[in-house]
């Protein structure tokens, strides 16, 4: 028996191509065991177009994953599915698959994902879900990921929670970021049991890069409050582009994207600096600069003109590392169609 209660399937709200409408994208089937043998889901998907339509391909990740689809075309509003079967044969592990899906009048592919956590034997819902509470709430983690989407799109995950007490809770959201959403079913959640949450963000033409959206939620009975959060990057789209826009439009280009520094005493400051330069024909937007470590800071040009070069300049403060080698990971959005995303490294080896 799996250790859900509730097998839910959330509509996460909907995901947009060009001519077809998915119900979601992720589907989770939380915690099972591996004595519940192989598992299966499906997504339902739409034209949305007033053209016919089809599915003619759908590439999974791992041949642990068997797929169905429906091969006929679809008229305008009708709908189809693919139905998805996870062998769960190996072992009590966590698992993260994904699809790739084709249809027709597309320019992208839209990727789906099945996920779970595969246990060998039946696990309290305290045990699962105790390292993160807000009052009898429960959860796996507090910081969720969405990951990739393109400026004018929305993307969305789903998660589980638990009602850890022996009464209903019913959760409200009491403020969040705007750009995020926040969805819980069913709610109130019956006692001892699991619920679904979905988190889902909408881009924003002032949000580019990584960023995080924090939600507090308020658990009844108790009033207990707590934030959770989930983080997205947001890069630039392109798919309006014609070729001569993107045969005209800017190239950052970085000779040497990588410095290392050390080994050198603790409380060092170091300097790195890095030559972007612009070999396209329009000029060269830096959307955003992101680090992935404390005590760096980094200065750059907002724009380089076309055969122009500017100075990108790193500082990274050492008095908080700890002996051994460190690297700090710059990530610079773009608005360049073939380098949207450039990366930096710089290395530090600090003295024992």
């Amino acid at each position: 028996m799996r250790l859900l209660i509730f097998t839910l399937a959330v509509l996460l709200g909907t995901v947009s191509g060009q001519v077809v409408e998915f119900d979601k994208t992720v589907h989770d089937f939380g915690d099972v065991l591996v004595s519940d043998g192989p598992l299966t889901c499906t997504f339902t998907v739409k034209n949305i177009s007033d053209k016919p339509q089809a599915i003619y391909e759908v590439v999974t990740s791992c041949g642990c994953t068997d797929v169905k689809w429906t091969r006929t075309p679809l008229k305008p509003g009708d709908s189809g599915t693919i139905s998805v079967t996870y062998s769960n044969d190996s072992g009590p592990l966590p698992f993260d698959k994904t699809l790739t899906v084709y249809v027709s009048g597309t320019r992208k592919p839209v990727i789906l994902r099945i996920r779970g956590v595969v246990h060998d034997k039946k696990v309290s819902l305290n045990d699962l879900y105790g390292k993160f509470r807000i009052g009898p709430l429960g959860f796996k983690e507090a910081d969720f990921k969405i990951g990739n989407m393109e400026m004018g799109e929305s993307r969305s995950t789903v998660a589980k929670v638990a009602n850890l007490s022996d009464r209903p809770v019913n959760v409200t959201v009491d403020a969040r970021s705007p750009q995020l959403k926040v969805n819980i079913t069913p709610n109130p959640i019956p006692p001892g049991s699991v619920a679904e949450i979905s988190l889902k963000v909408n881009s924003d033409t002032t949000l580019w890069g990584r960023n995080t959206y924090n939600a507090t939620l308020r658990v009844q009975p108790g009033g207990a409050t707590g934030t959770i959060s989930a983080w997205a990057f947001t890069k630039d789209n392109f798919s309006g582009l014609t070729p001569a826009g993107i045969r005209n439009a800017p190239v950052p280009t970085v000779t040497d994207p990588s410095s290392s520094f050390g080994p050198v005493s603790r409380g060092t400051r170091v300097n790195a600096a890095f030559q972007i330069a612009n070999t396209g024909n329009t000029p060269l937007i830096i959307r955003k600069t992101d680090v992935d470590m404390a005590n760096v800071t980094v200065s750059s040009p907002t724009s380089v003109a076309p055969s122009a070069s500017a100075s990108i300049n790193v500082n990274i403060d050492t008095k908080d590392l700890a002996p051994g080698s460190h690297m700090a990971i710059i990530t610079i959005t773009t608005n360049s169609p073939t380098r949207p995303i450039v990366y930096l490294y710089v290395n530090v080896d600090v003295k024992k």
